[in-house]
């Protein structure tokens, strides 16, 4: 899951690191960064700011998520593996 993704809106890029089932997502340009959840199968749980969010991943495989992937959050929101 680690790598830049891209947001909904015009040149907001998203770094996630990934240590094991632990993820941190940064986006400087956002007050909510950095974002620190969890990653499990095909499931995330994240917070932004206070706000607890799901998400789904699709297109990723047990070796990672390729370019075209996205994590679709229960906000409706949706980010795209770059």
């Amino acid at each position: 899951m680690a790598g830049q993704w891209a947001g909904q809106s015009a040149g907001d890029i998203v770094t996630i690191t990934q240590s094991g089932c632990q993820i941190v997502a940064t986006d400087p340009r956002q007050g909510w960064s950095p974002a620190k959840g969890t990653g499990t199968g095909w499931n995330v749980q994240m917070t932004f700011g206070g706000a607890s969010l799901s998400g789904h991943l699709q297109g990723c495989n047990p070796n990672g998520c390729p370019k075209g992937s996205t994590i679709s959050f229960s906000n409706g929101q949706r980010w795209t593996k770059q």
